[in-house]
């Protein structure tokens, strides 16, 4: 009997043993668990922190992308409308000197032989280059002929009356041609 109460007595120790153990665990698994939850909660924080200097980073990564865009759009648009100058003033030039040559076909009928002097006009360039010239010896292409395609009269008036001339003299003396 004696045996039996040993054993129920180390039972007993045994199970306050397993109980104190069982506790010192629930005890130490709490505080694991409020660590695990404290380094869930560390490794959140360093990961939103992260995830919010990245978007800081990549907002001003953006940001510079932007700027880069905006300058090359607006070198790309000024070049754009150069070419698109450029081409409105040749466009210009070609109508001005199919305007200068409507009317020296017209001013033909005025002048005697009037086959001679629209091949002597056709086959001299450099009178039709006169034509295009102002007054102080600039062309007549710039903005304000952009602007208004039409031509100021009084210069071609002057260049046809003194084509008109040169090519009467031309009639009379046929040693120029």
């Amino acid at each position: 009997m004696e045996s039996q109460v040993c054993d129920v007595l180390a039972l007993r120790k045994c199970d306050e043993m397993l109980h104190l153990w069982e506790m010192k665990m629930a005890k130490l698994e709490c505080q694991f668990n409020s660590r695990k939850e404290n380094s869930k909660l560390r490794r959140f924080k360093v990961i939103s922190e992260d995830f919010i200097n990245d978007s800081r980073r990549t907002k001003d990564h953006l940001d510079q992308h932007l700027k880069i865009l905006e300058e090359e759009m607006d070198s790309m648009k000024r070049a754009i409308l150069w070419h698109v100058k450029q081409r409105k003033r040749l466009i210009n030039k070609i109508h001005f000197y199919f305007q200068c040559m409507q009317m020296l076909w017209q001013r033909s009928d005025e002048v005697k032989g009037d086959l001679f002097h629209v091949k002597f006009i056709m086959n001299s360039p450099k009178l039709i280059d006169q034509l295009m010239l102002k007054q102080d010896g600039r062309a007549i292409a710039g903005l304000p002929e952009v602007l208004c395609p039409h031509f100021n009269p009084s210069l071609i008036t002057k260049g046809l009356q003194a084509t008109i001339y040169f090519s009467k003299k031309l009639q009379t003396n046929p040693t120029y041609s």
